[in-house]
């Protein structure tokens, strides 16, 4: 008997690997691209959601910490949600989740509803990332998942040059709205694949913390948990707070928008090489050495932001 394409026990893995593993992976992948675009998407129409609406900047703030919000949500149950329903069912529930109510955002009728809309989408946004990343380093061998795990993140500032890129001409001749209903594509086109491809799997058991919240913040793993925390924190805020408001102030500076949203196109892409070369990096000298150099060329470069450096100079840095 010949066992489904889609189990994943050790006995068939090879078979797995040979048959399905590489579209599946570029699959989880496409998500991840995807989640970076309505990521991203919203600092790119918050000028035009002001002139419609005639909302403040801490209105437009506000609408933009709600996504935030529902991601943090959606981050913290969607290991669960994988431990109760499989992996495959958590990935194509968050996409299915995000991919809804981003396209409801386009029809929203005032920043109430476009808010409520964001916070929803926010909880597939925050769930997509992680499950999908879990899946596709589970498909592959363990000399294989560095380079999966590279790829897997650079897909976030692909998905936010992807939203630049869209917006630079649809923005000033269609306006705000088609922005988000793009995200209709991975819903009648990723979604089949992912029923297709993905694999039936659950997420292990036999983890080296096992013991979840308690254990990280253990006398053993206290004082990294809490630096990798605080880390992660700092890091989230310049990439999230750029990615949100850079087009917005470029454009408050007297910068037009096709300029603005080639700034962020420029901080995107800058991201997409980041990640390759801190990947490398890691695995040449060393993760926490990697690290450290790359935060301090990213302290430098929006330090230098503030000195109204030449246009040439502004895109190197980001």
């Amino acid at each position: 008997m010949h066992s489904s394409p889609d189990a994943v026990a050790s006995g068939d893995r090879t078979i797995v690997l040979h048959r399905g593993t590489a579209l599946a992976v570029i699959v989880c992948w496409l998500f991840v691209v995807f989640d970076g675009y309505d990521l991203i998407v919203y600092g790119n129409v918050i000028s035009s959601l002001q002139d419609e609406w005639g909302i403040s900047a801490a209105t437009a703030g506000t609408l933009g910490s709600l996504a935030f919000l529902g991601m943090m949500i959606g981050a913290v149950l969607a290991g669960r949600l994988s431990d109760a329903i499989g992996r495959k069912q958590a990935v194509i529930g968050c996409v299915v989740v995000l991919s809804v109510f981003t396209t409801l955002c386009a029809v929203a009728t005032g920043p109430i509803m476009f808010g409520a809309m964001r916070l929803i989408a926010g909880l597939g946004l925050g769930g997509l990332v992680p499950t999908s990343n879990a899946l596709a380093a589970e498909l592959v061998p363990p000399r294989w998942r560095a380079a999966v795990a590279t790829m897997m993140m650079s897909g976030v500032p692909i998905g936010g040059s992807v939203a630049a890129l869209l917006g630079i001409p649809v923005i000033p001749n269609w306006g705000w709205r088609p922005m988000f209903l793009f995200a209709l594509v991975p819903l009648f086109v990723l979604v089949p694949l992912a029923l297709k491809y993905l694999p039936n799997t659950h997420s292990k058991t036999d983890a080296p913390v096992g013991g979840g919240f308690r254990e990280l913040l253990g006398a053993r793993f206290r004082t990294i948990s809490i630096m990798f925390a605080l880390v992660t924190v700092v890091t989230l805020l310049a990439w999230y707070g750029l990615g949100t408001w850079l087009p917005k102030l470029m454009q408050n500076e007297g910068t037009d928008l096709g300029s603005a949203l080639t700034f962020a196109l420029a901080l995107n892409l800058g991201a997409v090489a980041g990640s390759f070369i801190t990947a490398w990096g890691g695995v040449r000298f060393g993760t926490v050495p990697t690290s450290i150099v790359a935060a301090f060329v990213a302290g430098v470069a929006l330090l230098a932001l503030l000195l109204s450096p030449p246009t040439a100079v502004v895109y190197r840095d980001l």
